[in-house]
């Protein structure tokens, strides 16, 4: 699993995901899950390689299906101190990270 759960008081980890699981159901009973233009349908994927993350996004970008995802990349590192890639759209990450606790938030922009 993921190192800062076991930081994490249980109270506050079952805070944080009650509070993601309202606005999942939210945004699917107002029919927004589905649609095209929902955060959820942002692409997002995580990748060891900053080289493979670029090209992950290169074919979705160039793929037509997705000609209004601007991909934004960002890194951070894992709790064994390696380095992870993440491409996404930034209403994207910041769902991930609005949900994340402020210890947790070292995430960075690759510009």
């Amino acid at each position: 699993g993921v190192h800062w759960k076991r930081k994490v008081p249980r109270v506050r980890l079952e805070f944080f995901k009650s509070c993601w699981q309202r606005e999942k159901k939210r945004e699917r009973d107002e029919g927004e899950e589905g649609d095209e233009d929902s955060v959820w349908s942002d692409p997002f994927k995580c990748f060891a390689r900053q080289q493979d993350m670029f090209a992950w996004s290169d074919a979705v970008v160039s793929g037509g299906e997705r000609e209004r995802f601007c991909p934004s990349y960002f890194t951070f590192e894992t709790n064994q101190g390696k380095r992870k890639f993440l491409a996404t759209s930034i209403r994207r990450f910041w769902r991930l990270y609005s949900v994340t606790p402020s210890y947790a938030r070292h995430y960075y922009e690759l510009i």
